[in-house]
């Protein structure tokens, strides 16, 4: 019928549990920066579904696949889960746009594209498919697959980075064979969920916070820096117990309204990362920012925003890796309280601005709107 418009089906392939997450956001008990964008992609041309690790019915064979994610996992660092494709490819086959939300996911639909099986347009987000290069010089197979994926990467018509380091590490790492450029699109938290709390003297702590459970993350060095100041670590790695002190708090279990008040009641957030190309630490950084809490960051290539990540202004940069520059950075924020509540400030307001989920959402909704 003329005037009548056709509706883009668009399919979120999710990792985890997105049907759990957006319960506990629903009730106000979790945040959505972990949907990446899918509550923002409300618009009259678009219809919206999702299939995560509980979508499906499982078969027979799915073991085998699982067992080749295993050893992919192992030699590329990476996963290439691709029972989750198998079990839905109906709905991803018939799909307009196809959002995968991780490489492990999204590393076996643009194989399938690849092949020829899947004919929708893919947007693909990526966080840390630099590091398969890497393992490039050992042996013929790793550099076999390596090739493959550089082809099959060219079968997405959009790949998301969230930072500019990000993104020069991915075009640096397949340089050879890629044929298109990685979009930043800034990560964005819930600043909805993640905000500031006046606190009265009782409730205030006096505790210096540091999160994340990223591989990246350098506690080796954050715990020979701290001194004797309180400290508390929310994190599921296993950390060197010859570091450790009665006044250093390990946690792993924390719930996300918990988390959000170990943010509210620190003095400041710690988020030491190793010198590698990647982005990490980001997710945990915003959070803090957006709680109004001064950022300790690690001055990485990986960082994803020079431009906005200002040292003394919207966070504190120290040079990644170095023992007296994070002594240094948290003696100063110590003996300066002044000097960090203005950088937390300045934080939540730039969170607010440029960082939020909304945000992001929204950018990625227009780019799968123009998408034909």
């Amino acid at each position: 019928m003329k005037g009548l418009s056709i509706k883009k089906r668009v399919l979120f392939v999710f990792g985890g549990e997105w049907k759990y997450l957006m319960k506990m956001h629903n009730k106000g008990l979790a945040p959505n920066e972990f949907l990446y964008g899918l509550p923002y992609f409300n618009h009259p041309d678009l219809e919206v579904d999702f299939v995560d690790n509980n979508s499906g019915r499982k078969y027979p064979s799915e073991f085998l696949w699982k067992l080749l994610h295993r050893i992919f996992a192992k030699r590329f660092s990476i996963g290439f889960y691709s029972p989750l494709y198998w079990r839905n490819r109906e709905k991803i086959n018939s799909a307009d746009i196809i959002v995968t939300t991780k490489d492990s996911v999204g590393l076996p639909i643009l194989w399938q594209k690849y092949a020829g099986n899947v004919k929708g347009r893919i947007i693909y987000i990526s966080q840390g498919l630099y590091k398969v290069s890497e393992k490039v010089s050992k042996g013929k197979i790793n550099k076999w697959i390596y090739q493959r994926i550089g082809k099959w990467l060219e079968k997405a018509e959009l790949l998301v980075v969230f930072g500019e380091g990000d993104a020069q590490a991915l075009k640096n790492s397949f340089m050879n064979s890629f044929l298109i450029n990685p979009k930043v699109i800034y990560f964005g938290i819930d600043e909805n969920f993640w905000t500031p709390k006046n606190l009265n003297q009782s409730e205030k702590g006096n505790y210096i916070l540091s999160v994340g459970s990223d591989p990246l993350r350098d506690y080796s060095s954050l715990l020979k820096a701290i001194g004797e100041y309180p400290l508390k670590i929310v994190t599921r790695q296993n950390i060197n117990k010859d570091l450790l002190k009665p006044t250093i708090t390990v946690k792993s279990d924390l719930d996300w309204i918990e988390l959000r008040e170990w943010y509210r009641s620190s003095k400041f957030v710690v988020i030491p990362v190793k010198n590698e190309p990647r982005n990490s630490g980001h997710s945990a950084t915003l959070q803090a920012m957006s709680c109004e809490k001064a950022v300790i960051l690690s001055d990485t290539p990986g960082l994803w925003d020079r431009k906005r990540m200002k040292h003394l202004e919207t966070c504190y940069l120290v040079k990644p890796e170095d023992v007296n520059a994070l002594k240094e950075a948290i003696s100063f924020l110590i003996a300066h309280p002044e000097e960090a509540s203005r950088i937390g400030k300045n934080a939540r307001k730039l969170v607010e601005e440029y960082y939020n989920s909304k945000k992001y959402g929204e950018i990625l909704r227009d780019y799968a709107l123009g998408l034909n």
